[in-house]
């Protein structure tokens, strides 16, 4: 009974660390999609502003409109309301 107990608790161990490094890996890629997101992001609202002689306001207000439509075409994913 103590060998059967003692190989199910192996069989556990074994499952867990699968499981803590499926986790791992899944952060990871989570983080490059978000990365790779925030710099697409980064790189429309550039386009959309540089070269441009606005305001502030104006500046601001550009930004927020890019972020909206980045929001739109789901780049953040399903975790923004």
């Amino acid at each position: 009974m103590a060998k059967a107990a003692e190989r199910i608790d192996d069989e556990l161990k074994k499952q867990l660390e699968t499981t803590r490094t499926e986790l791992e890996n899944y952060k990871k890629a989570q983080i490059q999609k978000l990365d790779s997101e925030i710099a697409t992001i980064v790189e429309k609202t550039i386009y959309k502003t540089l070269g441009r002689g606005l305001s502030r306001a104006d500046h601001i207000d550009l930004i927020y409109k890019s972020l909206a439509e980045a929001k739109e075409e789901n780049f953040f994913g399903n975790h923004v309301q």
